[in-house]
């Protein structure tokens, strides 16, 4: 609680330093406060939308989610909530290809575009039999990371 009660005077400081935001949202993430998190992350991309970090952030906090989710539901012997814990899964995969999208298109450094590529590649792999959208761009970046 100290280090955010130092981040909030750093802000009040630096209202328009998106980074101090972005570590706001790490500080959330670790105490497990994904929607303040969420938020903070959000309002560091919305101070500074060329901020890379901030949309990635949102992006793989989302994805983690997912993966969290995924061993979760490979644990449950329950049909009905298996199911659940696949429609949450997939809730959270989908609310991270905008951050990520963005977050690519924003990556300078080509060792992070290619992670994130990774990650949107994977994203879009479970979901290429939804639409010929999601084929393409499982396409899409899969031939990226292949180049």
């Amino acid at each position: 609680n100290k280090l955010l009660d130092l981040l909030k005077t750093a802000q009040d400081n630096e209202p328009t330093n998106a980074s101090l935001y972005y570590a706001e949202g790490n500080v959330y993430l670790k105490f497990n406060d994904f929607e303040k998190a969420i938020a903070a992350y959000q309002k560091s991309a919305q101070i500074d939308p060329n901020y890379f970090w901030a949309y990635f952030s949102e992006g793989k906090a989302y994805y983690d989610q997912a993966v969290a989710i995924q061993e979760q539901a490979n644990m449950e012997s329950d049909d009905n909530k298996y199911l659940a814990l696949l429609d949450k899964l997939d809730k959270s995969l989908e609310s991270s290809i905008s951050p990520l999208e963005i977050a690519f298109s924003k990556a300078d450094d080509q060792e992070l575009k290619a992670y994130v590529a990774e990650l949107l590649k994977n994203v879009y792999f479970r979901f290429r039999d939804k639409s010929e959208e999601y084929k393409a761009n499982y396409e899409k970046y899969n031939s990226f990371l292949q180049k």
